[in-house]
């Protein structure tokens, strides 16, 4: 249970917040500013969006959950953030990246963070399997957008 209990962290909204931070700085350093409106309309949008969601959907959690939380179950903001962190995290480095060799590994890891904080939030029992599928519907919706602000800001 430890490891999940690990593992779940890795979506948690302090986690969101201070990977998101921290990428932000690593994107100023690096002069890759031109992502930074789009990285944080699409974090914020599925923060903010995701917690609006839950708190007037008002679905209550599992009774059985392996530990306890006070907010509500739909959707699962955990798996939320770690979509639209770690997909869109990985989708600009892919695109940063000159050597076409580490492009299917960053998305691979990117693929298995998600998984593992949604699998996690199962296994603990603290989101029914709907709430999971909600949150990744979320998070790939406000990817979606962060993506197209990306190749818009291109042209």
């Amino acid at each position: 249970m430890r490891v999940f209990y690990l593992i779940t962290q890795l979506g948690s909204e302090e986690a969101i917040i201070g990977l998101s931070l921290f990428f932000s700085l690593y994107l100023k350093l690096a002069k890759k500013t031109r992502y930074l409106f789009a990285f944080w309309v699409a974090v914020a949008g599925a923060c903010v969006s995701g917690f609006l969601l839950k708190n007037a959907l008002a679905v209550p959690r599992p009774s059985d959950a392996l530990y306890q939380t006070s907010s509500y179950s739909f959707p699962s903001l955990h798996t939320t953030g770690a979509v639209i962190f770690y997909g869109l995290a990985a989708y600009i480095l892919c695109r940063e990246t000159k050597k076409n060799q580490y492009r299917p590994w960053m998305t691979a890891t990117a693929i298995l963070i998600i998984t593992a904080v949604a699998y996690s939030r199962l296994y603990l029992k603290v989101h029914y399997l709907s709430d999971v599928i909600g949150g990744a519907v979320l998070g790939l919706m406000w990817l979606g957008l962060g993506i197209a602000l990306i190749k818009k800001d291109e042209k």
